[in-house]
C-alpha cells in the first residue's frame, strides 16, 4: 500500500536501511538478479546489506535518481570525494542515470565474469567502470585533466 502511494506521488521516501526492511530489499534485489544484468550472482544475500536497486515496478519513476543523489550527497556531507560504480554496459537505464549525476567512463572490464544462471547463462560480460569526482569536496575531475 506504501508503495502504491509513493509510486502514484513520484517520490520515494529514503531512510536508512536496517534488518526490518530486508524482505522487501531481497525482494528487489532477487528481480534485479533475474532480469540478467544486476550482477554476476545467482541469488539474493540470505543477510541485508546496503544497496540501491529499485523495485520494477518503480522503475521510470525518478526513485533510482533520488537514491543515487543521496548516495552522493551523503558522500560529500562526509567528505568522501571519489565513488566508482561498475555496471553491466547492457544496463542502460543504470548507465544513463550515472552519466546524468556526473558519473564519468573510466574503462571497460573485458569479460570479467561468466555468467552462471538467467538469460545469459554461460556468456562471458564486460563491466563498465564508472566514477565520480564531487565537485563540493575533495579535488574536482574534470575531462581536460584525464590525460596530463
Amino acid at each position: 500500500m506504501q508503495l502504491e502511494r509513493l509510486q502514484k506521488a513520484h517520490v520515494a521516501v529514503i531512510s536508512i536501511m536496517d534488518e526490518k526492511h530486508w524482505p522487501s530489499v531481497r525482494e528487489i534485489y532477487q528481480a534485479g538478479i533475474d532480469t540478467g544484468h544486476g550482477t554476476f550472482e545467482s541469488s539474493s544475500p540470505e543477510s541485508w546489506e546496503k544497496g540501491r536497486d529499485v523495485a520494477p515496478a518503480a522503475k521510470g519513476r525518478g526513485v533510482g535518481r533520488q537514491l543515487l543523489g543521496a548516495l552522493i550527497e551523503r558522500s560529500e556531507d562526509k567528505n568522501i570525494w571519489t565513488l566508482q560504480a561498475g555496471i553491466f554496459p547492457e544496463n542502460v537505464g543504470s548507465v544513463a542515470l550515472h552519466q546524468a549525476l556526473g558519473f564519468h567512463t573510466i574503462g571497460v572490464r573485458q569479460r570479467l565474469g561468466k555468467m552462471r544462471h538467467g538469460p545469459l547463462a554461460g556468456q562471458w560480460r564486460d563491466v563498465l567502470a564508472l566514477g565520480r569526482r564531487s565537485t563540493r569536496v575533495g579535488i574536482a575531475w574534470n575531462k581536460r585533466d584525464q590525460h596530463d
